[in-house]
């Protein structure tokens, strides 16, 4: 049985119908190709979810619930506790590689790893750019722990969360520009493992020619204070002081 490793609940916000649920359709590049498909098809992987115990379902429906909701929430929204949904959805894909050592991660996190105190807000698109999304969605701005870096995650077109270290980043606006919306859309394409997934192609062929370049060979930055083997999970993540990578609504302190 084919199961989602990136939720269709949260996908299906990136389709001009979301209403139609796992009907909607979405556009999606991948590799050299751009096509039309529903989130039924996309992200899925053979026996997901049977490689997990019966009692991680209330975990993952949790999730999926809680994401499902974030794509139409107003900027004034009190948000609270979302990290920890956006940290597994960074580490969920990973299980289609090694499922024991996902849930010994997961498990341990949800339990053990405090994120500390964070900012989270709605963050909304101010012109006509639009976001786009990819199979690996959570960006996570800021390098070292969890606890010091800001996740920051597209839920539609016109949406952002960010839920980020109040110690380590100041929450500056609730307003992104086009100049952020290009940016985040940038590290989406560098971090995708296989696909981009939008509401529609990018009429100036110069932007679908760059979203359609092989993803580059990138570093990563591993989360490492857990004992072995779950110490070996690596996640890319975004140097915030690097040229070219400031965002106008989240500052590094």
């Amino acid at each position: 049985m084919r199961a989602h490793f990136v939720p269709a609940g949260y996908m299906k916000a990136f389709s001009p119908d979301p209403s139609a649920g796992r009907d909607s359709q979405v556009t999606v590049v991948e590799r050299q190709k751009v096509y039309r498909t529903s989130v039924e098809n996309l992200c899925v992987c053979k026996d997901y979810y049977s490689r997990f115990p019966k009692e991680d379902d209330a975990l993952f429906r949790e999730q999926e619930g809680a994401l499902a909701r974030l794509a139409s929430m107003d900027p004034d929204t009190a948000l609270d506790d979302l990290a920890p949904h956006l940290w597994r959805l960074k580490m969920r894909n990973r299980a289609i590689l090694d499922a024991t050592r996902y849930r010994t991660y997961i498990l341990a996190a949800s339990k053990a790893m405090n994120l500390g105190m964070r900012q989270e807000a709605v963050v909304v698109v101010a012109g006509s750019e639009e976001l786009i999304t990819s199979d690996d969605p959570l960006i996570v701005y800021g390098d070292g722990h969890p606890q010091e870096q800001c996740f920051i995650l597209p839920v539609s077109p016109k949406r952002v969360i960010v839920s980020a270290s109040a110690k380590f980043f100041s929450l500056a606006s609730k307003s992104a520009s086009g100049d952020d919306v290009r940016l985040l859309n940038r590290l989406a394409c560098e971090q995708a493992q296989r696909c981009l997934i939008m509401q529609a192609a990018p009429a100036n062929r110069s932007a679908l020619q760059q979203m359609m370049s092989p993803v580059p060979q990138r570093a990563t930055s591993g989360f490492v204070p857990l004992p072995a083997p779950t110490a070996i999970i690596n996640y890319v993540s975004v140097n915030p002081r690097a040229p070219g990578r400031a965002l106008s609504f989240i500052k590094p302190l």
